[in-house]
């Protein structure tokens, strides 16, 4: 059974997908975060909630951080793991390298506008402590333009260089 007869790809929408999603969840994410930070001395000082409640919430409070930095990492791997099996599944003609390429410009630009827009937003001193409990989430985003052109590369590399093995 030939599972990759008739399939195309689209490695330039799927890296607009890639960036958009990381970017909005990692945004999403630490703004929950700045949030429940500032609701955080009013919910603790609340005489009408129990102690039990309050653990709860500090709880909470205490793991969002680093379940939402490793989620997003989770993310990206996944995202780029899924691009790289739909780069091979898929049947690209080898002159189509080209236009992919030209197309492939104008996702990198948009990924060093994401990756602008971002440090602008976290460069805000309300969100300075933030930045320091999504230590990977920031790297990510800080270097958003490398790692894009990283999975662009090797989904390309994977898409146009797998017909010399058929």
């Amino acid at each position: 059974m030939n599972f990759r007869s008739h399939k195309k790809g689209n490695i330039v929408i799927e890296a607009i997908v890639i960036i958009l999603v990381i970017f909005i969840f990692t945004l999403i994410s630490m703004q929950g975060y700045k949030i429940l930070n500032d609701i955080s001395s009013d919910i603790t000082t609340d005489t009408d909630l129990s102690n039990e409640s309050i653990d709860a919430f500090n709880e909470i409070n205490d793991r969002y951080a680093p379940t939402f930095n490793g989620l997003i990492v989770f993310v990206l791997i996944g995202f780029w793991a899924f691009i790289l099996v739909a780069a091979f599944m898929s049947d690209i003609h080898p002159v189509m390298f080209i236009f992919t390429m030209l197309l492939l410009i104008f996702v990198i630009i948009a990924s060093m506008m994401l990756g602008n827009t971002y440090e602008e937003f976290m460069g805000d001193a309300e969100y300075s402590g933030v930045t320091s409990q999504f230590a990977l989430a920031d790297f990510i985003m800080t270097h958003m333009l490398k790692i894009n052109i990283a999975i662009c590369m090797s989904a390309l590399l994977i898409a146009f260089a797998k017909n010399r093995l058929d």
